[in-house]
């Protein structure tokens, strides 16, 4: 009776590697990603929340929290393998020396994979030789060896081993198993691709919110995990925060959107280009880093421009230098608008200046005579445009004047205008002469009255008389209101300061001819307002008794 002694050699190799995607993959314990850069996450960088605001897919607005979380990592799928192979080893338990004996090699894949290139090497006990066996052993050194190839889970092989040992004494038969295993998973490569446009109106009134709609988009095939926009603005916009903004958004996955709405306030004139930047991942820190676009797909840059204008209001008054008292002048309100926008709803207003009374407006204007005021109006006046309104006015009051002019418009303007002038009279001064004794005879004293009327509508003044002797009379004496002086054939009299309307001046002179015959007497009158002197000459006859 044979003895059979099982012996059961048990190989166990382990292989594990990552990233399968067939059966027994585990997903791997999802990570959080590394920050990408040590400053905080915000929503915008020192900038209150409602002014920058954030939009999900449905289009409903909703304001950007002052930490945006970020995207976490993707759970990865991790390939796994675990195979096991077992040997076995059966032979009798005695043999005789010189005799043919037989013992099997059993190898079984006890795993749930197939195995590869399953090798099974057995050496060859000292004074053995082996006889054949199914299969049949290729000889490497002092070894039979068996290429078995693959193993399906489950599978077993049995080598039969036919050998002839020579010496009496133990042997040891020991088969060693190889194999291999294949793990492998299949990663899907994508790209990324950020976007990013800006739109906003094409231009603005200085003081006007500017609004800019951003759009954030992923183009690309691959997810992105955090966005960096960067906002330069120019110097016609204004924003609480200062000239540069950043915020920091949550990713996009592939084909997705997002909305971002940037508030501002135009504050200067000017043609203006606005840059964006925006930035995804590793992007973000190259960028804070180094400070400048890198080019790739993860970066983008959109520019809009916008034109800021302003309204502006001038008033110019036009008036006469004088004015004549009991006539009319004119008074010509001239309105421009020298900005770069319409000024709206621009109203003009002005007062009839003291010393005036109000005679006519032209079309469109209107008169209060309660409030001595005169008004007009006009819906628009664009950007060097011109409005030109004039009333007529009459003197009733001597002296100096002003006219001042007041504009507004929308949006709150304001302009003022004033034009100065003198209402005067016109100037008219009578000169009479009479001989008091006409005839005369000689060596007797005769007088003569000089009168000066002021028949004109204003004062006058500086009035002098001068009166001239004809040869052979010498003044005896005279009565006036200023003081003389007589030189060779003339009386000077010394100038009267202010004569008014319709009062008069009279001088007397009282004087001896020691001549016979037809004498002149004559007078010259100058005042500050004519601008020719004033002649009068009066004939009288001395005759000798």
């Amino acid at each position: 009776m044979k003895h059979w002694l099982g012996v059961h050699i048990a190989w166990l190799l382990l292989a594990a590697c990552v990233g399968a995607d067939d059966a027994g993959s585990r997903p791997a314990t999802p990570g959080t990603l590394p920050p990408l850069s040590s400053r905080p996450t915000t929503a915008l960088k020192g900038v209150p929340v409602p002014e920058f605001s954030a939009e999900p897919a449905t289009g409903q607005a909703i304001a950007m929290p002052s930490a945006i979380p970020l995207r976490d990592a993707r759970s990865v799928p991790i390939a796994s393998q675990s195979p096991q192979v077992s040997v076995q080893i059966v032979s009798a338990p005695t043999a005789n020396a010189g005799q043919p004996t037989e013992h099997e090699i059993i190898v079984r894949n006890v795993g749930q994979h197939t195995v590869e290139g399953v090798r099974v090497e057995e050496p060859l006990p000292p004074s053995t030789r082996y006889l054949g066996g199914e299969p049949w052993a290729n000889r490497s050194s002092n070894s039979l060896v068996w290429e078995l190839g693959n193993l399906e889970a489950g599978a077993e092989r049995r080598i039969r081993v036919e050998c002839l040992s020579s010496a009496e004494g133990e042997i040891s038969w020991q088969a060693r198993v190889t194999f291999s295993t294949l793990c492998g998973t299949t990663v899907r490569i994508t790209r990324p691709k950020l976007e990013v446009k800006i739109t906003g109106p094409e231009s603005a009134l200085v003081g006007e919110t500017v609004v800019y709609h951003i759009t954030l988009a992923n183009t690309g095939t691959g997810p992105i995990r955090r966005i960096l926009l960067r906002d330069r603005l120019p110097a016609g916009l204004h924003h609480p925060a200062g000239e540069l903004l950043e915020a920091e958004v949550v990713g996009l996955e592939p084909g997705e959107s997002r909305h971002v709405t940037l508030k501002t306030t135009a504050v200067k004139t000017g043609a203006f280009e606005h840059q964006l930047e925006a930035y995804a991942d590793e992007s973000m820190t190259k960028v804070k880093q180094a400070g400048t676009l890198q080019n790739s797909d993860l970066e983008s840059i959109a520019k809009t421009t916008i034109r800021i204008i302003e309204p502006a209001l001038e008033i110019r008054v036009g008036a006469p230098k004088i004015c004549l008292i009991k006539c009319e002048g004119l008074v010509s309100i001239e309105v421009t608008n020298p900005g770069t926008a319409a000024a709206r709803m621009v109203r003009v207003g002005t007062r009839i200046p003291e010393g005036t009374e109000f005679v006519a407006v032209d079309e469109g204007g209107r008169y209060n005579a309660a409030s001595r005021t005169v008004s007009w109006s006009c819906p628009t006046l664009e950007p060097g445009g011109k409005k030109v309104w004039t009333m007529k006015i009459r003197g009733v009051g001597l002296g100096p004047t002003t006219c001042t002019a007041v504009a507004v418009a929308e949006p709150g303007l304001h302009a003022k205008g004033e034009a100065s002038f003198s209402v005067e009279g016109i100037p008219a001064l009578s000169l009479e002469v009479i001989d008091l004794d006409d005839p005369s005879p000689v060596d007797t004293d005769a007088q003569y009255e000089i009168r000066v009327v002021n028949q004109g509508t204003c004062p006058c003044t500086g009035i002098q008389i001068v009166a001239q002797l004809p040869e052979g009379m010498e003044l005896r004496e005279a009565s006036a209101p200023t003081s003389y002086k007589v030189q060779v054939g003339q009386v000077q009299f010394s100038p009267f300061a202010k004569l008014a309307t319709k009062a008069d001046l009279i001088y007397r002179l009282k004087v001896r001819s020691k001549a016979a015959g037809d004498l002149r007497f004559r007078v010259q009158l100058t005042c500050d307002q004519l601008q020719q002197p004033v002649f009068k000459e009066e004939s009288s006859r001395f005759y000798r008794p």
